[in-house]
Parts: structure tokens; sequence; C-alpha cells
């Protein structure tokens, strides 16, 4: 089974030999050499498994580790250590490394732990299913509360009586869920499951859903009733990239916790830096923004964020545009004037004639323009 597996590693030789050994076996490799890349492509990439030399520039394995069971908590990750470092072993497997490798070791003995890792990997994908399939049985009791062998533990709705609840992501309840939320929000009262008593409660519900769930109803995915029941204030929150009035705000905000929580004293982005957050669509919406301002804060050294911190997929924008600076109306359309120039120029491939055609105007005008300016080294006249 084809697996996405990250290597770190800083000497070439062993990068090599890693990459060749994992690609024959039908693995998909990226490779990069010190912590900060390796970091960067943990934030980046979705890897199965992370293989990385504890010793490396720019950080060290266990950076790397503390960070991948952070931010991706389901990808493996295989430690190596120098000949006879037990205790880094045992501190890696503390910290939640999946194996270890002491060097020197062999290939094959790398492939069979990359073998019994993805069988774990498969049991535990299949554990997720089957409590997914549970949820979906007795989903409701994590909002009324559950069974016999829990009757004196409160639900949500006990604990949020004469209060709000908030419920996420309403849109992936269960339909088999949805009837018994209904029957709540109608009623006022439920019993738990294996239970007889019954149980009144008065709370105010908040729903919160990325999905059209109108649509949905309409469509049969989701209860018809139970949507209509839910709205009756609907408040939309527009994406980030029609209120980007807001990232400047999220992003204080941003920085502020996670500068605290890794113990840094990163204050701010760059102005240049912030320019590029504000051009950027960010698909993701808040959670993109948040992951963003996340990845800049463990990379960056300074208490200011530069640009070459930001992600690839923000300083490539190609929607990107230099930033415009105000001035005098004159000033401006005399830029407009020259750039426009210049394209077409560029267009006529430097012939001047043809570009005072284009632009309707006499050469000898076109002449004066260029002059003014300075664009007359920029092309040869082939008129």
């Amino acid at each position: 089974m084809t697996k996405n597996i990250l290597i770190i590693e800083d000497e070439p030789i062993m990068r090599n030999i890693l990459k060749n050994t994992l690609k024959k076996a039908g693995h998909e490799t990226t490779i990069v050499e010190d912590g900060i890349k390796g970091i960067a492509a943990i934030n980046e990439g979705d890897f199965d498994i992370i293989v990385t030399d504890i010793i490396l520039p720019q950080g060290d394995g266990f950076k790397v580790l503390k960070w991948a069971k952070e931010r991706r908590p389901d990808s493996s990750v295989i430690l190596i250590t120098g000949h006879g470092k037990v205790k880094d072993a045992v501190e890696a497997m503390k910290l939640g490394a999946s194996d270890y490798l002491t060097k020197p070791f062999s290939m094959e003995d790398l492939l069979l732990r990359i073998d019994k890792i993805i069988e774990f990997q498969e049991l535990k994908r299949d554990y997720t299913r089957l409590q997914k399939e549970c949820e979906t049985i007795f989903g409701v009791e994590r909002i009324l509360g559950v069974s016999p062998h829990f009757k004196r533990k409160p639900g949500k709705f006990e604990l949020a009586n004469h209060g709000t609840l908030f419920l996420d992501e309403i849109g992936d309840l269960p339909q088999s869920v949805q009837v018994k939320l209904l029957r709540v929000l109608q009623e006022r009262e439920f019993e738990r499951i294996g239970g007889t008593e019954t149980i009144k409660v008065d709370v105010r519900i908040i729903c919160a859903t990325n999905r059209d769930l109108e649509k949905e109803a309409k469509e049969g995915k989701f209860r018809e009733d139970l949507f209509y029941r839910l709205k009756v204030i609907p408040v939309v929150l527009p994406p980030l990239r029609e209120r980007k009035e807001d990232i400047p705000l999220l992003t204080n905000h941003f920085i502020k916790h996670y500068s605290k929580k890794m113990n840094k004293k990163v204050t701010h982005f760059s102005d240049e830096a912030m320019d590029y957050l504000m051009d950027y669509n960010f698909p993701g919406n808040v959670r993109e923004l948040e992951n963003v301002v996340e990845r800049t804060i463990a990379l960056c050294p300074n208490q200011v964020i530069e640009k070459e911190y930001l992600p690839s997929t923000v300083l490539q924008n190609p929607k990107k545009k230099p930033q415009e600076r105000l001035g005098p109306l004159q000033d401006r359309m005399g830029d407009f004037e020259k750039n426009y120039i210049i394209d077409v120029l560029k267009k006529a491939k430097g012939n001047k004639t043809k570009a005072a055609e284009i632009l309707n105007i006499s050469r000898k005008n076109l002449w004066e323009k260029m002059r003014k300016y300075n664009l007359l080294g920029a092309s040869e006249d082939n008129a």
C-alpha cells in the first residue's frame, strides 16, 4: 500500500538511500534537510509517516516530533538515533514516536518497521470507522446523556439548562439524531437512552455550519422540519475573502495566542507580509489564517514576522499585485500612462512605429513620452 512519507535527514548520501529504498517499495517521498524545512513541510503536506534524524541543522528531531504530534496527530513518526543513545530512544517514545532506529541500521529493518506502522494505522482507521458507526446509532448520547451505565452523568442539554447550548457543524448530525433533537426542541423534554425518567429543559440553541442547509433540506439530506425549527434568527458570516478588514484583527489575536503558547515574543507582521495576507483569498477561511499565523510564529526567530516566513501558497498568490501608492491625481495618471506605454511596447516587440499606431499617436509624440518617462533605453528602434 502506497504511503506518503516525509524524510528529514541532513546527510545527502543517507537522504538518497532512504529516498530510493522507499520509492522502490512503492511509497511517495518528500525530502528535506533541516528542522525548519521539516516543520514547514508538515504544515503544508499530509504525511502518513515521518522519518527524521534527531540531530539536524536548524532544530532537532524532538522539535519535529512535538510539532508533528500537535499539528498532524495521525502521522506516525520514526526517529533515527545515534549508536548507543538509549536515552534518546526512550525520550522519543515518551514524546509519542511510533518507533526508532539506531544507527547503523539496514534498509530491510526500516521497511519492516514501516510495514508494522502501516498495519497499525489500518487497524486504527478501522477502529475509528466502527466508532463512528456506533456514534451514528448512539450519537444522541453526547447531546442528551448516556446509557444505563452513565445515568447520573448529565448530558449537554442538562448542563445547559436555563442557558445556551452551541452545536457546531449541525449539518453533520446523523438523521437518526436529528429526529431526537427536533423532539427536544419542540417538547423541551427528553429521556436518556435506556432510562424512563422524563427530563425537562429550557435551553437556547445556537448552531453553526458551513453547509447550505436549506438546499440540503430540499434535497432530503437534512430534516426540513428541524431546519425551519432552527432557522429563527439566521446570521450569515461571509467568507474571509469578503471581509478582509478582519484579517489584521484576527491576526493580532492569533499572534497573542500562539506567542504565549510557544513562549515566543512575536508581536506583529511586517507591512510587506501583511500586504500579502490582505491580498490572499484564504479558501480555508479563518482556520487557514490561524494555521498560517501558527506556522510563521513557529518558524520566526524575531519579534516581527517578515514575508519570507509566509507559506508558498500565500507568497505565490497569482492575484498578488504591487501595493498601489496614494498620491496626487496627476502623478497617478502619469504612472498609468508610463505602464501602459511599456505594455504596448512589449506587445509591439519594441517597434516604436507599430506602438505609436496602437496608441493612436504620432511616432514623434511617442518618443517625447518615452523621453519623459526615461524609457528610451528600454527597447531598440526596429522601425
